[in-house]
């Protein structure tokens, strides 16, 4: 059974390679999407608006283009980190192929010379059907993969090269900064700024706007969205119209304020809890990244033991093979869970300070 070979043309992709294209180029907003309704115009366009207005739909459009960055970002760099880990383990998993048919191939010959050999031939064609399986599930999932990431970072579909990520998983054994991760991340991140400027901002002039991009995520299949001019103008026109809009708009402004606060302080929490949640997950997985390291130390020393027969070394290498996937995963894992970490405190709301390197 032949594995299926890999593509000799590759194009090398960084971090911030991919951070790049994918704030340079985010996807547009999909009309069809249940739930999306465009909350905001050109600020210019809006002829009837007062400048307070205005100005907050030029600074929301500001945050909400931020977390737009921060999410695209994310979302490509997850999968630049799963395309890393895949790769990783492709790699391991032929390596640990090779060996167990060199394996194979041995106690075959010494079974032939009479040899007796603590191992089944049926035990270690079981190994490989099963070393076959993981990898083509690997080869399948690179390719799944590249087909997404290049969508993300916008490349052509048909672009032949298969994305290769250039990464050096290295780890930072220091503890997390909970509290000050905390506070950064209630301090940077783009929705926790938009929801606080709201807030502070709103009154009867700009409660139509705030009232919209807070609403604007209801399902078009239920009621079409409005343009943001349109309703603005209209509740312009009915405030004209009735003498009593002011005093309905503040009780409106209280209620909404009272909204927003709750809003903002279930999403400090959220956010803090997810915070609190990486950091548990990254301190775990640092212990299972030692004791995978240590058992991959043993059996490296196995196999390379003089004292051992031709067939000992390879049982312990193809081991070894198999410790190295495992310390790859608890590697890589811990790389995501510091990415999340990132992507939580809105690291990614701004573009990169250098251009991609091609």
């Amino acid at each position: 059974m032949a594995v299926t070979p890999r593509p000799e043309t590759v194009r090398g992709l960084t971090e911030t390679d991919c951070w790049y294209a994918a704030v340079a180029f985010p996807p547009p907003p999909d009309l069809f999407e249940p739930g999306f309704a465009q909350p905001w115009l050109d600020p210019a366009a809006c002829q009837n608006c007062g400048e307070a207005t205005k100005a907050l739909l030029r600074d929301a459009r500001e945050s909400i283009d931020a977390a737009t960055r921060n999410t695209a970002a994310g979302l490509a760099l997850e999968d630049f980190y799963r395309l890393a880990d895949v790769e990783a383990r492709a790699e391991l998993l032929r390596s640990a192929l090779a060996t167990l048919e060199e394996l194979q191939q041995r106690t075959e010959e010494a079974r032939g010379l009479g040899v007796s050999v603590p191992v089944l031939p049926e035990d270690l064609d079981r190994q490989r059907l099963s070393l076959l399986r993981l990898l083509y599930q690997s080869e399948l999932g690179l390719q799944l993969l590249n087909i997404r990431l290049k969508r993300r970072m916008a490349l052509p579909g048909t672009m032949p090269e298969r994305l290769w990520p250039k990464f050096l998983p290295e780890i930072t054994v220091e503890p997390i900064d909970v509290a000050g991760e905390i506070q950064r991340a209630l301090s940077q991140r783009p929705d926790l700024r938009l929801l606080r400027m709201l807030y502070l901002r709103l009154d009867p002039e700009t409660l139509p706007a705030v009232r919209e991009i807070l609403h604007s995520r209801l399902d078009r299949r239920e009621a079409p969205a409005r343009p943001l001019s349109g309703l603005i103008l209209g509740l312009l026109a009915e405030r004209r119209r009735f003498s009593e809009y002011d005093a309905v708009a503040r009780a409106e402004v209280a209620v909404l304020r009272q909204q927003l606060a709750d809003l903002i302080a279930l999403r400090e929490r959220q956010t803090a809890d997810e915070i609190r949640s990486v950091a548990a997950i990254l301190s775990t997985q640092l212990r299972h990244i030692a004791i995978a390291r240590w058992n991959l130390e043993q059996l490296r020393g196995k196999a390379a033991s003089p004292s051992s027969g031709v067939l000992a070394q390879l049982a312990a290498k193809l081991e070894a093979a198999q410790a190295e996937i495992e310390l790859i995963e608890a590697v890589m894992a811990w790389h995501q869970a510091k990415l999340r970490l990132r992507i939580t405190r809105g690291e990614f709301a701004q573009p990169p300070s250098s251009s991609p390197v091609s």
